[in-house]
């Protein structure tokens, strides 16, 4: 493994941390504040609310789940470029 490697994993890091602040700005993770019971139409208006937070719960923690692969994935480079660095490898 060499130093291009590690700058590999570094990229793959820095777009699952993109991914997860695109998911978490999503116009949906807001909607939460403008739902209520008189938002929606039909028998159960309470159980939409919340229907919406657990999607919007799951998205948070996706979100979460990619910032902690992206921060393995920086480890993982570290661990190369030290290895590279005792070996010599450039």
């Amino acid at each position: 493994m060499s130093m291009s490697e590690a700058a590999r994993l570094r990229r793959r890091a820095h777009s699952l941390r993109t991914l997860a602040a695109t998911i978490e700005s999503l116009p949906l993770m807001r909607l939460d504040a403008l739902a209520g019971p008189d938002t929606w139409q039909g028998p159960v208006p309470t159980r939409r609310v919340e229907e919406l937070r657990r999607y919007q719960h799951r998205l948070h923690r996706d979100a979460e789940d990619l910032r902690r692969t992206a921060w393995w994935l920086d480890q993982e480079a570290d661990a190369l470029e030290r290895t590279a660095a005792i070996a010599g490898i450039a």
